[in-house]
């Protein structure tokens, strides 16, 4: 899709559509407003934003947009609700160690955090941070890994670890899952605040 563009008439010289930040021009819609860089502050904002054009000089209209706060990039939950069918960061499972939970008997979607994933053996439909996985972990089946099946299928640490999302169609008495979580009780501390 091509951004918009103004077309000067009756040589009129046109610019925009833009952003503005309090006052002062910034990237053009086209390029997306760069956010601050974090200060080291809590309260950091960006504030006053408006999408606008000037022809011949004159504001041609105005679009107020949302504040901004502008965090530390370092301290950001990853988690994407979507991972886990959108479960909400509060109930995200996230005990110590799962060994074959009985998720098959609680009749429903069930989302574990995890650091490390041993296996995911008779779990079917898995996904790990929003992507689809095969079993894994028991070897003496042929299984891979879960370390090899993640990085066959790009699957990358986030907030320190796994999102394992069992939906209630994958769920078995005998799962063979194993998984353990080094910041027990809890998620990631990130994520933890934001519950």
């Amino acid at each position: 899709m091509t951004a918009p563009t103004i077309s000067g008439q009756y040589g009129r010289s046109c610019d925009g559509p833009y952003f503005t930040v309090i006052g002062a021009k910034k990237e053009t819609v086209a390029a997306g407003l760069l956010v601050d860089t974090w200060n080291g502050t809590a309260t950091q904002s960006m504030s006053s934003i408006a999408i606008t054009a000037t022809c011949a000089g004159k504001s041609l209209t105005s679009i107020t947009c949302p504040n901004i706060t502008v965090k530390d990039p370092n301290a950001m939950c990853e988690y994407v609700a979507t991972w886990c069918s959108g479960i909400t960061l509060a109930n995200i499972k996230a005990p110590a160690t799962v060994s074959n939970p009985p998720v098959g008997q609680a009749g429903g979607n069930q989302c574990f955090f995890a650091t490390n994933v041993g296996k995911l053996g008779n779990a079917s439909n898995v996904q790990v941070n929003g992507v689809l996985i095969p079993k894994c972990g028991n070897t003496g089946w042929g299984q891979p890994t879960c370390a090899a099946a993640f990085a066959t299928a790009g699957v990358q640490t986030s907030d320190g670890g796994y999102y394992v999302f069992i939906p209630a169609d994958g769920n078995w008495t005998a799962q063979d899952v194993e998984l353990s979580n080094s910041y027990a009780p809890n998620l990631h501390p990130n994520c933890e605040a934001q519950k």
